[in-house]
């Protein structure tokens, strides 16, 4: 038995397309259709963006609070108000790991609709930028590469390390091409799976490379490399080759194809 740490997740079906029917708040969501369906553009589904609004809590500049006062009660707006921030202490509660009150940090588009004085939290802290927090998240993720493909690996063990050369470069080249910067590629996991009755060792090859996320590659290869091809070709295949030397995670399928039987010899 491994303890790995992981932050404790929980998920509520709530933001800011969430539909609102009298109290109830969600989970169902307009999604991508809230700039047109909601009642702050002129639409006829009220959302939690419609009761942020008619609480005077919602996104600056987003829509026309007339529009939502003319089709939304005060009354209505308050009910689910309180339903959105009950909704948010539960989920703040199911997180903590003592009975004191513990600070939230609010990021993300939907975080207009939690109150200041949440139920549950010593302080709320709104970060500056804090909308685009999963955009941020998404560009600081690596950036991978992969190759899946049936090969024949054979008995003999340089032509083996050959043909996982290959791969390996291809799955490389693949991340570079995403968006990786060559200098940070590395191979992470190697994982075949043999093959029974098919002769020369075939193998199901699955090689995954990944790599920090070069932001500024598009100029590079707007410019530097633009009038010499060739310049782009060595520099991928600089990456390839320092990415054969780094760590590879080996899987148990791996030592399976490597050190077992040959998989033509399987069921016989």
């Amino acid at each position: 038995r491994t303890n790995y740490p992981v932050p404790d997740v929980v998920c509520v079906g709530l933001g800011g397309g969430s539909l609102v029917e009298g109290s109830s708040v969600g989970p169902a969501s307009l999604g991508s259709a809230l700039p047109t369906k909601c009642l702050a553009r002129g639409g006829r589904t009220c959302t939690a963006t419609d009761v942020a609004i008619r609480r005077g809590k919602g996104p600056d500049g987003f829509g026309s609070s007339d529009l939502v006062e003319a089709a939304l009660s005060a009354h209505v707006a308050w009910d689910a108000w309180r339903t959105i921030q009950t909704k948010v202490a539960r989920a703040v509660d199911q997180c903590r790991t003592s009975a004191e009150p513990v600070r939230v940090v609010l990021v993300g588009g939907g975080a207009f609709l939690v109150e200041d004085s949440l139920q549950g939290a010593s302080e709320v802290l709104r970060p500056l930028h804090a909308a685009s927090a999963n955009a941020v998240g998404a560009a600081a993720a690596q950036v991978s590469g992969t190759v899946d493909a049936v090969v024949r690996l054979g008995t003999d063990e340089a032509e083996r390390e050959k043909v996982l050369g290959e791969l390996k470069a291809q799955a490389v080249s693949r991340a570079y091409e995403a968006g990786a910067m060559p200098t940070t590629v590395s191979v992470l996991e190697v994982d075949l799976t043999p093959l029974a009755y098919l002769p020369g060792g075939a193998c199901r090859a699955k090689i995954r490379a990944v790599g920090d996320l070069d932001v500024g590659q598009e100029a590079v290869a707007d410019t530097e490399f633009a009038d010499d091809p060739g310049r782009t070709a060595a520099h991928v295949d600089g990456a390839a080759s320092r990415a054969r030397s780094g760590a590879v995670q080996e899987t148990p399928q791996k030592r399976q194809c490597v050190e077992g039987p040959d998989p033509a010899d399987v069921g016989r």
